[in-house]
């Protein structure tokens, strides 16, 4: 048979502050003990590929968001522009049920293997890369990578016929190999 009993209203609130942090507790160890799992044995130098004679597909955005300069004596463009990287690293793949049903986790960059992708036709420097202002999540397998950096590369410009004719300027990305 139940009994009522009655509550004090400190006791009440004592009980639901120390289930709240009980409950962010648990959820944090999850995610640290998911973190730890998952870089357990990484090693970021090596390619996350199953097979070796196989390439890992990288979706690659290229957002310009802003011409910073445009230096027409030295032939050079600067712009500010989101980068976005997506692949799939079969090393950093979890069953959410193991985890409190997590299905996200932030890693820092250093952690992870990221592709060498650079802008091949640059003029001085690239200042986009993987060090770059950056947010990352890992979704199951999935790698989404986003950057924000600033861009030198060659253009060559003219003003020369300026409002009638305008100038292109291709940016070639590629992977590069070691």
């Amino acid at each position: 048979m139940f009994k009522p009993f009655n509550i004090d209203s400190k006791d009440f609130l004592s009980y639901a502050v120390v289930k709240m942090f009980s409950g962010k507790l648990d959820a944090e160890n999850n995610l640290l003990r998911l973190y730890n799992s998952l870089l357990l044995d990484y090693e970021k130098e090596v390619r996350p590929s199953l097979r070796h004679d196989r390439p890992i597909n990288v979706t690659f955005v290229f957002s310009l968001t802003q011409i910073i300069d445009v230096d027409e004596r030295n032939q050079i463009l600067t712009t500010n522009a989101w980068v976005r990287q997506h692949w799939t690293d079969y090393k950093l793949v979890w069953d959410p049920r193991n985890f409190d049903n997590l299905t996200k986790i932030h890693i820092p960059h250093e952690k992870i293997w990221k592709p060498d992708i650079i802008l091949y036709n640059n003029t001085v420097v690239i200042i986009y890369s993987a060090d770059s202002q950056y947010t990352k999540s890992v979704m199951s397998t999935d790698v989404i990578v986003d950057y924000l950096g600033n861009l030198l590369s060659g253009c060559t410009v003219s003003f020369r016929g300026y409002p009638y004719k305008y100038t292109k300027k291709t940016y070639v990305l590629c992977e590069m190999r070691v």
